[in-house]
């Protein structure tokens, strides 16, 4: 039997994430450079240091059992946590912090308070990653996530705040318009069946008497910051989170059409790997977020939903 520290069985558990990443002994083989045969042949070989079978076939390709899955995935932690130590070792950066975001909190919450950031820990450097949607924690490209969703399992998340909407449009409407009657409304519940659903749970909980009966009512916008803009260019009244609506306030380019906010259901949260949480440039980041939502928002009434 091959000894388990030997540098034969590391080879082996190269091997072995690279085909549990991939799911697949051909991808494998192209990413390592050898042949499929070559990779089957040493596949088998773990399996008999293991004593218990890590892959099982699925139809044309290969699935992981619950022995492989929980290999690959300490495997994956492991030589990632190699592969960050030999990157600090040539660059001697070691107060970096990869940041990723989705798109609506990057520019309507921490552009505002990422000077801050920077003059509290002025010896790290922090990089942001915008994406679209969710940032999938599983990306090899940031060190730090921030979501409406906990982290994983092998992750670990915090929550920070609650998202809470407001209802916005363009200054000139408000005033021609108080009551929001008579206009177009933009909603981000764009789903056949639930267009708009986010204006039905506002006027539920705020009471408003908005009207939804006319033609051409809804605008339909598949993100927060698009739907900024349209409120901003005068094409309708959106509800969009506090935190992105504030600074467009303050600048005059959109008013608030009510002092009340009512909560969407997402929740954003932090999350990083667990085999990380104590590396002490996260651990201090991960600080400064929490310590930045106890700070005070500008006084609005808050509407919350019935428990």
């Amino acid at each position: 039997m091959t000894p388990l520290h030997s540098s034969k069985t590391t080879r082996l558990l190269q091997t072995f994430e690279a085909v549990g990443r991939n799911l697949s002994v051909t991808k494998a083989a192209m990413e390592l450079g050898v042949t499929s045969s070559a990779i089957s042949h040493q596949l088998r070989e773990l399996t008999d240091i293991i004593g218990k079978p890590l892959t099982e076939k699925s139809g044309r390709g290969i699935t992981l059992t619950a022995v492989g899955t929980k290999l690959a995935r300490e495997l994956s932690d492991q030589f990632e946590r190699i592969g960050r130590f030999v990157a600090d070792a040539v660059t001697g950066d070691t107060h970096r912090v990869r940041i990723a975001v989705c798109s609506a909190f990057g520019p309507g919450w921490l552009s505002p308070r990422l000077v801050n950031l920077m003059i509290d820990y002025p010896e790290t450097e922090y990089q942001l990653t915008l994406k679209s949607g969710q940032p999938d924690p599983n990306d090899i490209d940031a060190d730090l996530f921030v979501t409406t969703e906990p982290g994983a399992s092998g992750f670990f998340s915090t929550p920070l705040f609650e998202e809470m909407l407001v209802a916005v449009g363009n200054p000139v409407r408000r005033q021609s318009d108080p009551r929001m009657r008579h206009t177009r409304f933009i909603t981000t519940d764009t789903n056949e069946g639930n267009v708009g659903s986010d204006w039905f749970d506002f006027i539920k909980h705020t009471k408003l008497p908005l009207d939804f009966s006319g033609p051409n009512t809804w605008l339909k916008c598949s993100h927060y910051i698009l739907a900024v803009e349209l409120a901003r260019q005068d094409a309708g009244v959106a509800l969009i989170p506090d935190f992105l609506a504030r600074g467009h306030i303050e600048a005059g380019s959109l008013v608030p059409f009510s002092n009340l906010k009512i909560p969407s259901g997402r929740q954003y949260h932090i999350c990083v790997k667990r085999n990380r949480i104590d590396e002490p440039v996260l651990k201090h980041t991960i600080q400064w977020f929490k310590t930045q939502v106890t700070l005070p928002d500008p006084p609005t009434m808050i509407v919350r939903k019935p428990s």
